[in-house]
């Protein structure tokens, strides 16, 4: 049967799906593939007009169970880059979670995890729809892995978690769980996505209830409007600085020549006179 729900890649849809607990915890669940034991959702930042609805944060507080059954706190960073791929904001943002003094239990850093959802491609990689970044302790001289945890060092550096949403419907072959579930994000900015039910992964159907709920909300469709506005004013900016660079760029260009013609007709100019000068001495 086909199912229509709403565009998580829409700010104002992601936050009403992290907002649903259970749908919020299975999502994050499948991406840090740890089971989540609790979840405590903290508020968006928005730190500039620029970062309005093309770069959304959300940040949680985890606890999470390890493969040998201990638990840990974590702190999570998400990321959700629509277009963007502005690195010394992402830098910024993770920056911020590192100098604050709420993210400490007791004298220890809380350990932190950033989540980056990109609605573009990588450089290099492009193809591959999840790439999972993991640090390794490795001993100087013998490159033996230390398995156990050391807190300084947990509070100091961090995991991440890149999906490139674009790769994961152009993937060939069949895709993982996660992929299946991350598919219902859009790049297209169609602001209703529809596809077979049967394809979407039974344990996430929490995600899928949410996400259809949503797309019944009026207020949501309101606020989906005003978003699409200032992404196509944004765009608009982006295309005409993009013209304006093109432009110096010709003009920087144009400019080199002229300079590289004029040194040649120097050159030219001095080796006649030098000639002429050798003539007259004969």
């Amino acid at each position: 049967m086909m199912i229509r729900i709403a565009n998580p890649l829409y700010d104002v849809v992601f936050k009403g799906l992290m907002q649903d607990l259970e749908a919020a915890k299975t999502l994050i669940a499948s991406i840090l593939e740890m089971k989540v034991l609790e979840l405590d959702f903290k508020p968006q930042e928005y730190n500039s007009e620029v970062d309005l609805f093309s770069i959304y944060r959300v940040d949680f507080k985890a606890k999470v169970q390890l493969e040998d059954g201990s638990t840990l706190i974590v702190l999570i960073e998400l990321q959700k880059i629509k277009f963007f791929n502005q690195t010394f904001r992402f830098r910024r943002y993770i920056g911020n979670q590192y100098a604050n003094k709420d993210n400490m239990n007791g004298n220890e850093a809380i350990p932190i995890i950033a989540i980056y959802l990109l609605g573009h491609h990588l450089q290099v990689h492009d193809d591959i729809p999840i790439i999972r970044v993991k640090r390794q302790y490795l001993v100087h001289g013998t490159e033996e892995v230390l398995k156990e945890k050391e807190p300084f060092i947990e509070g100091i550096s961090h995991d991440a978690i890149v999906i490139q949403i674009p790769s994961i419907k152009k993937k060939k072959g069949k895709k993982t769980e996660l992929e299946k579930v991350l598919s219902v994000f859009d790049v297209a900015m169609m602001r209703f996505v529809e596809f077979e039910e049967s394809e979407f992964p039974v344990s996430h159907y929490s995600i899928l209830k949410r996400l259809i709920y949503i797309s019944k909300d009026v207020e949501t469709q309101r606020q989906m409007d005003v978003e699409d506005d200032f992404l196509d004013e944004l765009r608009i900016r982006e295309e005409t600085y993009e013209e304006l660079q093109n432009q110096l760029e010709i003009e920087k260009k144009r400019a080199e020549e002229e300079k590289q013609r004029a040194e040649e007709e120097k050159k030219r100019a001095e080796e006649e006179k030098k000639r002429a000068e050798e003539e007259k001495k004969r």
